[in-house]
């Protein structure tokens, strides 16, 4: 590839999303002006939800329109792309013409706030991923992941201490990228939730002429928080706050619910804020989506009552909980004045900052930043034998990466496109060597 076709690629703005899930790393590019190849996610009830906000006709973020013929609009998970010989090809095929791999590996088994086993077998998908980005070639790769990814898995002295972070940028060495991970925090990117996150950025080695991007990346991520924050402009200090993200949504005036009947909702209030207001841009409807109270026993109204009026806000303690005879481990009073803690895949882990009720589906992908022109398809629990095995709407939101921390990513590759492409000192020679020998060797793997 000589330098006038690579920078023909990398102007393209193309990229593939592996693990789209509901598709916030998606929306976040769409904002971002770029353009989907084609997304992979297993689950229907997640691909459902991508596929209606992106890939059918008059999809509200309509991307994607160029999806090879080969690969289907259906639920697909990566090891099917790598063991059909007609979606391999496709992939072949692609080699040396998509700008940007990217993809959220399920996290269960690296994170803190699970087991933390490191023979769960959805560990290896990040594995499969780099094979992908290996058969691909593309010049820039994002990987995202919990912060438990960075953490080695050690249980005797002796164990190897190297996390999985560290054996994936080794990994993306080998295969021509030069590869750093950073710790980054949702909330500096104007969401309402301190959500901490591992991301991977992988550059082709054809770009980079220094022996390390991390001082590089810290500069641009850096620079990238700032420009974000005046370009959203959300709030003149400090970080969105809960109350910015969800007041409009606190109506006491209950209607039925349209798409869950047996269920009540409320309609839109006045929007306060202007993370509220950009949060409804393009909505007409006066009642929000997947927006239905949950039915709760005098149980636990009376707890949240007593939550309310007796704690501080935050984490409930145990002995309280205890007290009023709920067994569950964890649940969080939000506080309307700070951005929330991590949003999980369990609602009833967050009560509302002043009904006596936990948060709603459209609460929390307001808190995830997805806006409400965005809808989600599918159940909205699931329990019994599903429980785990499918992905209903609010572990849809739960697993998402925001949609503004996706934005944020965008401007960083965005950014290194302009670093790296404008400033680059081009040894053609020795990138056709670099290319060629890397082919052979893919072939003979194949």
């Amino acid at each position: 590839m000589d330098r006038k076709s690579l920078e023909n690629l990398i102007n393209q703005k193309t990229y593939i999303d592996l693990f789209a899930g509901a598709g916030g790393t998606s929306l976040g590019f769409f904002w971002e002006g770029w353009n989907g190849v084609f997304a992979v996610e297993k689950d229907k009830m997640a691909f459902d939800t991508f596929h209606h906000n992106f890939i059918k006709e008059e999809a509200p973020f309509s991307e994607f329109k160029d999806w090879p013929i080969e690969i289907p609009k259906a639920p697909l998970n990566v090891e099917e792309l790598l063991e059909n010989q007609t979606y391999r090809n496709v992939l072949k095929r692609l080699r040396n013409k998509v700008t940007l791999i990217m993809g959220g590996p399920p996290c269960q088994g690296f994170s803190v706030g699970g087991k933390r086993n490191g023979n769960d077998p959805r560990n290896k998908l990040v594995f499969d991923m780099l094979e992908i980005i290996e058969i691909i070639n593309p010049p820039f790769v994002i990987i995202e992941n919990v912060s438990g990814f960075a953490k080695a898995f050690k249980s005797k002295p002796n164990d190897n201490t190297d996390s999985t972070a560290s054996v994936v940028v080794s990994l993306l060495n080998d295969i021509g990228y030069e590869a750093e991970y950073f710790l980054l925090d949702a909330s500096d990117f104007g969401v309402p939730q301190a959500r901490k996150r591992i991301i991977t950025f992988g550059i082709s080695k054809s770009l980079v002429k220094e022996e390390s991007i991390k001082k590089r990346l810290n500069h641009i991520i850096n620079k990238i928080i700032q420009d974000q924050k005046e370009e959203l402009n959300f709030t003149t200090s400090g970080k969105v706050s809960i109350e910015d993200a969800i007041n409009d949504l606190s109506g006491e005036e209950f209607i039925q619910s349209i798409d869950a009947p047996k269920f009540q909702t409320s309609k839109y209030l006045k929007p306060k804020s202007k993370y509220s207001k950009f949060m409804r841009i393009g909505v007409d409807s006066q009642i929000p989506d997947s927006h239905r109270f949950p039915i709760h026993s005098e149980k636990l109204i009376h707890l949240f009552n007593e939550a309310h009026s007796q704690n501080k806000k935050g984490r409930l303690p145990q002995p309280f909980l205890k007290n009023l005879g709920i067994s569950s481990r964890k649940k969080f009073v939000l506080d309307p004045s700070k951005p929330s803690t991590t949003i999980t895949t369990h609602p009833d882990e967050f009560i509302h900052y002043k009904l006596p009720r936990i948060i709603t589906v459209r609460e929390m992908a307001r808190i995830q930043s997805f806006p409400d022109k965005f809808n989600f398809l599918g159940r909205y629990t699931l329990n019994g034998d599903r429980r785990g095995l499918d992905v209903p709407r609010c572990a849809q939101v739960g697993n998402a990466v925001p949609p503004l921390l996706g934005k944020g990513l965008a401007k960083i590759i965005n950014h290194l496109i302009t670093d790296y492409v404008k400033n680059i000192k081009w040894d053609e020679k020795t990138v056709a060597i670099e290319f060629e020998n890397k082919a052979k060797q893919l072939e003979l793997e194949w």
